[in-house]
């Protein structure tokens, strides 16, 4: 074996261990489901009156009270929220307009809707059974330890060959 192949060995393993060090698992990048909230519908409306609509708890829990929150709104203007047929105009407060409801008792996906100014923005809540969680598979963010050991076997074992590459290579010179 020529010094040239050898040095090409040591760092082809160099870069092995480098690039198995890099990689990030697929587990690390996966989020958690359901997601803790929906993701806030902001359609871009020409004007002022594009709101962010939330809810309070993030989860809601089949059958137990939540808040809905619109905002920016302009100061003591009344915003209707109709969630399930039941409208109820909120008071803005700058930049804040809240209106409470409960929530049925059959877990899914509803819709809230926002209308004011002449426009219509519409929410998803996603109702949840019992207390919100503990009932949701994994979606494998737990095996971040076994990904985390494999990565580390990885970069240990190759600088061990690179190592072990060089004390041969020292051998060989010195014998």
């Amino acid at each position: 074996m020529t010094q040239n192949h050898r040095t090409l060995q040591r760092g082809v393993l160099g870069v092995i261990a480098l690039l198995g060090a890099l990689v990030p698992s697929g587990a690390a990048l996966a989020g958690s489901y359901p997601p803790s909230s929906p993701p806030p519908i902001n359609i871009p409306i020409p004007g002022y009156f594009n709101p962010q609509i939330t809810t309070s708890p993030n989860r809601v829990v089949a059958g137990a009270t939540f808040t809905v929150r619109v905002t920016p709104c302009v100061k003591d203007t009344l915003i209707p929220i109709t969630f399930l047929g039941v409208t109820k105009k909120a008071l803005c407060t700058n930049p804040l307009a809240t209106a409470t409801f409960r929530a049925p008792t059959t877990p899914g996906t509803y819709i809230i809707t926002v209308r004011a100014y002449t426009r219509t923005v519409t929410y998803q809540v996603i109702v949840v059974a019992g207390s919100g969680g503990g009932t949701v598979p994994s979606t494998g963010a737990s095996g971040i330890p076994m990904s985390l050991s494999i990565g580390t076997s990885a970069i240990l074992t190759g600088l061990g060959l690179y190592f072990i590459g060089r004390r041969r290579h020292r051998i060989r010179l010195a014998g």
